[in-house]
């Protein structure tokens, strides 16, 4: 991250819900446009993977981005670009079984995104609190809804990979199943 781009935006937020199923939404790419409203379609082009190529619109607004970080349950990223302009959004989760701390911190950087500054930080603003008010609204909703047997399947999915990472840390600590 660049502290001396030209506008950077942290925001933070505290869900009701474990560390490794919000990252788990965050680094789907794929299924952003499911879920959050301001971007319209979002597609990998390579397999996951730190370097990974991947796509996002909001209507008109392309941008191309690729995964720059990537720690199960922690941290996820990305950087890219459109029209000059340097982007890039990190994603940190502190939390534990019942909640999590989620701060994201974007950037935009560039002799454009300096010309552009007011309405990239008013715009940007915008941006973090929306993914993390959807995240949020639509994490909590959901837990809501499994805990009272009212969402479809009755119970919470766990993510595969969070099952594992949950099963390797209880074994490294010596607890079992």
């Amino acid at each position: 991250m660049n502290g001396e781009a030209p506008v950077v935006i942290r925001r933070e937020i505290e869900i009701f819900c474990p560390p490794g199923v919000i990252w788990e939404w965050i680094r789907r790419v794929d299924l952003w446009s499911d879920w959050n409203s301001e971007i319209s379609s979002s597609w990998m082009i390579d397999e996951e993977a730190i370097g990974a190529r991947f796509k996002w619109r909001k209507k008109l607004l392309g941008v191309g981005g690729r995964i720059t970080s990537s720690r199960i349950g922690r941290e996820w990223a990305w950087a890219g670009s459109y029209r000059k302009i340097r982007v890039s959004q990190t994603f940190h989760l502190d939390g534990n079984f019942r909640s999590t701390r989620v701060s994201t911190v974007a950037v935009f950087d560039g002799a454009l995104a300096r010309v552009l500054s007011p309405l990239l930080r008013w715009y940007g603003s915008r941006w973090c609190e929306i993914w993390l008010g959807t995240l949020k609204t639509r994490l909590e909703s959901q837990h809501e809804r499994n805990r009272s047997g009212k969402g479809g399947s009755g119970g919470s999915r766990v993510p595969p990979s969070v099952q594992a990472q949950a099963d390797r840390e209880r074994h490294r600590m010596g607890i079992s199943s």
